[in-house]
Parts: structure tokens; sequence; C-alpha cells
């Protein structure tokens, strides 16, 4: 293992002990999803008029997850409601491409910031 390779358990220590965190590799629990380092993330809600099924809420959420920038999507089909969240840096460039994605996804839903 290299100097620059670190395995640890827990990431909270490490992120107080190493300055320069842009360099570290970090061996994470299975359970850990996301893992932000440096910059915000914002989170945008927003309500969906009209989606149409189940199946159409998991597509919208699969095809969101590929837009570049997005660190994290939820799509509840029940709620009619979307979670968006991306880099604060680049939030208004990602929700723009992630709306224009919707409207194609789904034409006939409406999607409003909430």
């Amino acid at each position: 293992m290299s100097d620059d390779v670190l395995e640890v358990d827990d990431l909270p220590a490490v992120m107080k002990q190493v300055g320069d965190v842009s360099r570290v590799n970090v061996k994470l629990p299975a359970a850990v999803q996301t893992v932000r380092i440096g910059g915000f993330v914002m989170k945008k809600k927003y309500k969906l008029d009209e989606i149409d099924c189940a199946n159409c809420a998991l597509k919208l959420e699969n095809a969101i997850k590929e837009v570049d920038g997005v660190s994290g999507v939820k799509v509840n089909y029940v709620m009619q409601k979307m979670t968006l969240e991306a880099d604060d840096a680049a939030f208004d460039k990602v929700e723009k491409e992630v709306l224009k994605l919707c409207k194609k996804l789904e034409p006939d839903m409406d999607v409003e910031v909430m």
C-alpha cells in the first residue's frame, strides 16, 4: 500500500487529521453511498403533477441519476415529489438539464419548486 492510500473506519477522524483530502483513498463501509468532500451540496424539492405511474417515476429517477453533476435524486410517485441534490456551484446548470429531461420523458407532467 502506498503512502497516499489510507484505510479507515472513521471518515470524520481522517478528515480532521488530513489537510488535503483530495489525494486520499478511503475504504468505506458498504452502507456509505455518497461522500462529499469540499464544496457544498444544494438540495431542492419539487412537486410533480401528473406523473402517471411508479414505473414512470423509476424511469425518471434512473435517467436523472445519469445527468452530470447530480449527486442524488429521489422520485416518489405516491407523494408526487422529487428531491434533487447537486453541487451548489453548478446547481443552476444541473437543475436546467434535469427539468429539460423531465419534460422530455414525461411531457404531460408539471414540475414546480416546493
